[in-house]
Formats: C-alpha cells, structure tokens, sequence
C-alpha cells in the first residue's frame, strides 16, 4: 500500500470517511406525540429552560375551521368567502370576535403537572409563540389576551411580573409574564436576547414544538452559546376533518350577527333546520 493511500485511508477512519455534522444537523431534535412520554424529573439543573410552542403545541382550537385555519382547505375556503363578499369591510373586527370567542384547551392536560413540578425545582418555564404582538381588532395588547388565555387553561410561566419590549429587530417581539411573543421574528434569536436581558445562562434547554423550524432555531443559537438542548417535534395535537357544511354556517353567522358559534351548538342549530 502506498504513503498516500494509507494517509488517505486514516483521515477517512478520522473524519467519517469526509462526512462532518454540520450546523443544520439536528440530532437532538425527536418527535412526541405526549407531553407524558417525557421525563420531565431528568432535568435536573436549578436554571434549566423549558420552552413551550403554543399553538397545536401547548394548545389547540376546539373548533374545525380553526383547526384548519392554515390547511389548503381552510386558506382556500378563507379566500372564496372574501370573494364572495367582496364589500364586506370588518375582517378584522370578526378576526377579533373570533380570536376571543372560540374555545381553546390544553392539547395534553399531563403538561400542568409536568410545569409546576419543574418550576418548583428552580427550573425555569416559558411560552413561545411567533404570534403578533400588540394591537388588533378590539384588543389593545394580543400578547395580554394571549397571557389570559393561558392562564385560563391553567398555564402561567415564569417571571409571571415582567413584561418588556425585545428590541434590536424590525417588528416588535415582547417578553409578557412568562411569555415570549416574537411578532413572527426567528425564536432562536428572540429567545438569545431575552435571555441576555434577564441575565440568564441556562445549564440546559428543553424546547416543545409543533414547528421544526421553530426548533431548528433555538438549536442552532444553543449551539452558539455551547448550551446543551433537546429539542421535541410536537404532533399530538388532534384534529377533526374539515366540515364545509359547519364551517360555511359558522362564517355566515359570524358575518352577519357578529357571533361565533361552536361546533356543538352549529351542530344543534343544523339538525332542526
């Protein structure tokens, strides 16, 4: 065997035969389909991070439509009812009735134990979500309606008295008592500077959510700032299949009446018709 090929051979054996991990390999990231198949007491660290994606992660819609609000079939039904009506001007007052109205619960109800056990070992729990902040419709702040709405399935983070704005991006992520709202702007890089601004260097981070990219990014900023993460990939939210019948009922109602029915009584009211 020649010098050369024996060189080659051993930088072969050293490097994986010229394959290297890079940055978008994300080895810590698997699939949960249960909050409860999860060892929350194998975080061990005082200052450890939870972090929690909110929608279809944390909570999901009770009704249909919501449901599939980002589906082909909701986006498409979205468009043909504005076209169908293409003077109708208050969008965004029943965007808002909507966002108040509909019923959301907990997509896995073993997560309120899992939170309060960790919070009372010194282990630190956020909510994340890429949700707008600020004004809209008839709401002066969504991320406070966004706090209530947690709070009322019985969620609250940490630091659940402080809120402040998380500048240095374009639009306008907050830190809201517990919650980390980044207004669409990356998680990862929301998530650094809050951490920054409240001084802290978590031991580990433990990110739930139904959003690869969402986990991808917090990734690729621990790795960054050498902190151990694992990421889990949520898919145990539940969905129900698209009811064009239902739905149709429900936008009309909400249009004309200004209200929004549920599932079940939509369902009652079609029946005696």
């Amino acid at each position: 065997m020649s010098k050369k090929l024996l060189i080659a051979l051993l930088v072969c054996c050293l490097n994986g035969c010229g394959f290297q991990p890079s940055n978008e390999s994300y080895s810590s990231i698997s699939p949960i389909k249960s909050f409860s198949a999860f060892n929350f007491d194998s975080i061990r660290e005082r200052g450890s991070l939870v972090l929690l994606g909110v929608d279809e992660t944390l909570i999901q819609p009770e009704d249909v439509y919501l449901m599939h609000k980002h589906t082909p079939e909701g986006v498409s039904f979205k468009q043909t009812l504005q076209e169908e009506n293409p003077t109708f001007k208050d969008w965004d007052e029943i965007a808002g009735i909507l966002l108040t109205k509909a019923r959301y619960s907990l997509t896995d109800t073993s997560i309120l134990a899992a939170v309060r056990s960790v919070k009372k070992r010194g282990i630190v729990v956020f909510a994340i979500t890429d949700m707008n902040t600020g004004a809209f419709s008839h709401l002066k702040k969504m991320e406070a309606w966004r706090y209530g709405q947690l709070k009322g399935v019985g969620f609250e983070g940490s630091f659940p008295d402080t809120v402040f704005k998380i500048p240095e991006f374009q639009r306008n992520p907050v830190f809201f008592r517990g919650i980390i709202a980044t207004d669409l702007e990356d998680k990862g890089k929301v998530l650094e500077v809050v951490l920054d601004k409240l001084g802290i260097t978590p031991p580990e981070i433990v990110m739930f959510d139904d959003t690869l990219e969402h986990l991808q990014s917090v990734a690729k900023i621990c790795r960054e700032h050498k902190i151990p993460f694992e990421g889990y990939h949520y898919k145990g939210a539940k969905i129900k299949p698209w009811n064009e019948k239902l739905i149709r009922f429900q936008a009309e109602t909400l249009m004309h009446k200004k209200i929004w029915v549920s599932d079940h009584l939509a369902k009652m009211r079609l029946s005696l018709k």
